[in-house]
C-alpha cells in the first residue's frame, strides 16, 4: 500500500491552486482578489520551504503590479524573485556543479525573470534599462540552449531598439 502524500505536498498543491485561481482573477480584472491569493500562496510556500515556488509567485506579483502601472513595486517583486533564486542556487551550489539539468533549469529560470524585468522597463519607458535586463536574459538563454527564451529576448530587444530609433 502506498503512503499518502505528506502534509507539505498537500500544502504546496493548495498553493498551486491559489495561483491558478489568481490567474483567473487577473483575466477577469479582479486584481485585488488575485493579489490576496498570490500572497497566501507565497506564505504557504515560505512555511513549507518551497523557495522556487515562492520566487515564481513573486514574479506573478511583479506582473500584477506592472498591470496596475506600479512599476517600482513590480520591479521590487522581480528583484525579490531573483534574490530567492540566487539564495537557492547558492544553497545548492554543489548540486549545480554536478547536475547539468539543475544548472540548465536555473539558467532558464533566471532568463525568464530578466526578460520580465526588461519588459517592465520597456513598459515603464526606460529603454536603456530594458536593454540591460533583456541582454542578461539573452546570455542566460544562450548558456542554457533555451531557444524559446533566446527568441523572446531577441524579439523584445528588437522592439526596444525600434523604440530607441524613433
Amino acid at each position: 500500500m502506498n503512503n499518502p502524500p505528506s502534509y507539505r505536498l498537500w500544502a504546496i498543491n493548495a498553493a498551486n491552486q491559489l495561483e491558478e485561481r489568481a490567474l483567473v482573477y487577473i483575466r477577469t480584472g479582479e486584481l485585488n482578489k488575485a493579489e490576496v491569493d498570490l500572497l497566501e500562496s507565497m506564505e504557504i510556500r515560505r512555511v513549507h520551504m518551497d523557495p522556487l515556488g515562492e520566487a515564481m509567485c513573486c514574479e506573478k506579483m511583479g506582473e500584477l503590479y506592472a498591470m496596475r502601472g506600479r512599476f517600482l513595486e513590480a520591479l521590487n517583486w522581480y528583484e525579490t524573485a531573483l534574490s530567492i533564486k540566487n539564495d537557492m542556487l547558492e544553497q545548492h551550489n554543489r548540486r549545480a556543479r554536478i547536475d547539468a539539468k539543475f544548472l540548465l533549469f536555473s539558467k532558464e529560470s533566471f532568463a525568464s525573470t530578466y526578460l520580465k524585468i526588461g519588459r517592465l522597463y520597456y513598459d515603464w519607458g526606460k529603454p536603456q534599462l530594458a536593454v540591460e535586463s533583456i541582454s542578461q536574459s539573452l546570455i542566460y538563454s544562450r548558456e542554457a540552449a533555451f531557444h524559446r527564451g533566446e527568441a523572446e529576448a531577441l524579439t523584445t530587444l528588437g522592439d526596444v531598439y525600434l523604440l530607441l530609433a524613433q
